[in-house]
């Protein structure tokens, strides 16, 4: 089942290209797209998105102050021109960090480790469901 995703960035051209990226991609379906932290931040909950791509600097509300906000933790993806935002973006606990603009190999990368982080999950979830069955006879 494809992993729903939505795009937040400021600038038309990177978040087209960003929706380019998840549209081409066959584990991905993107849900959503917005130029805006503000927009999206009103949209989340009927989109229930699995996975965020996220611009750190915009107007209004910057990417930090986004995660800030956010209630339920998502994997997140920032991405930035600005390559010492990096260490700030990993004391969110962010699945990835990409440098814009962004190469396909790197997209798929980071990808590829939250595609893993989900179906690590997944397996706990399983596990802990188990404990809790009564035995068979």
């Amino acid at each position: 089942m494809p992993i729903r995703t939505v795009v937040i960035d400021d600038s038309p051209l990177m978040r087209i290209s960003t929706c380019l990226l998840v549209k081409n991609h066959p584990e991905l379906i993107l849900v959503g797209s917005y130029n805006s932290p503000l927009e999206a931040f009103e949209k989340m909950g009927e989109l229930n998105p699995e996975l965020l791509f996220l611009d750190v600097e915009m107007p209004g509300m910057d990417g930090f102050e986004f995660l800030d906000e956010l209630e339920r933790k998502i994997p997140v993806i920032m991405n930035s021109t600005v390559p010492i935002f990096a260490a700030r973006a990993f004391g969110y606990d962010v699945s990835g960090f990409l440098m814009k603009p962004m190469e396909k190999d790197s997209f798929a990368s980071s990808v590829s480790k939250v595609i893993k982080m989900q179906s690590l999950s997944d397996i706990k979830k399983i596990y802990k469901c188990k404990e809790y069955l009564p035995m068979a006879s």
